[in-house]
């Protein structure tokens, strides 16, 4: 994405191309794709303008990011990274949730659990994965994972967030010195917190913390 990602146009022109592509066929890469444009949409509206209307559109791209998260999810349920993203994305919007509906591989009726359950479950996995594959992208998104449990349990015990908050740093560092990464996965590592930092409701319990 690069510069584009900062130009309101260059992106709407690339989600008219993505949503051409899903009129011929559909897919879980393309939701999300489609998922990650609207959210970077969002970001480059909020850079430009905050203008009430401006607002009002860039709630309007959110939920559209987040409904093209949920369509990759359902059709790719085993992919951590749909799920994070719709999670992320619903905080942003302030439609954040003490529980959430997880679609089954086979397509049958969504398991509704504990988010920050759910989260745990999510950590767990992607902690086996990296033993088993040694990977970048496994190993940041463990952080990613407690950095949204954080906004949906936040603790009432100050010490406890900043334990929480440090233990977040130690994994984006650890994940950094054990793999090693160039200043362009550096970025788009980093890219959730942005996304995150710039954009949750600033009455969100842990929005300043992030």
């Amino acid at each position: 994405w690069g510069e584009t990602a900062k130009d309101p146009e260059r992106v709407r022109g690339a989600i008219r191309r993505l949503k051409a592509l899903l009129s011929i066929a559909e897919s879980g890469e393309r939701w999300a794709l489609l998922g990650s444009a609207y959210k970077r949409l969002a970001l480059a509206s909020k850079a430009h303008t905050n203008s009430p209307p401006a607002r009002q559109g860039i709630q309007e791209e959110l939920k559209l990011a987040a409904d093209a998260y949920l369509r990759a999810w359902k059709r790719k349920s085993d992919s951590p990274y749909n799920s994070l993203n719709y999670i992320a994305v619903q905080c942003v919007r302030g439609e954040e949730s003490s529980t959430i509906d997880v679609p089954h591989a086979d397509g049958g009726k969504c398991e509704t659990m504990k988010t920050v359950d759910y989260l745990a479950e999510i950590a767990a996995r992607l902690r086996n994965q990296e033993t088993q594959l040694g990977n970048y992208w496994t190993a940041v998104a463990v952080p990613e994972t407690k950095v949204l449990a954080l906004l949906h349990d936040f603790p009432t015990d100050e010490h406890r967030v900043k334990k929480t908050i440090q233990e977040i740093v130690e994994l984006y560092d650890q994940a950094e010195k054990t793999y090693g990464v160039t200043p362009r996965e550096r970025y788009s590592a980093m890219s959730q917190w942005k996304f995150l930092a710039e954009c949750l409701p600033a009455g969100l319990e842990g929005a300043q913390a992030i």
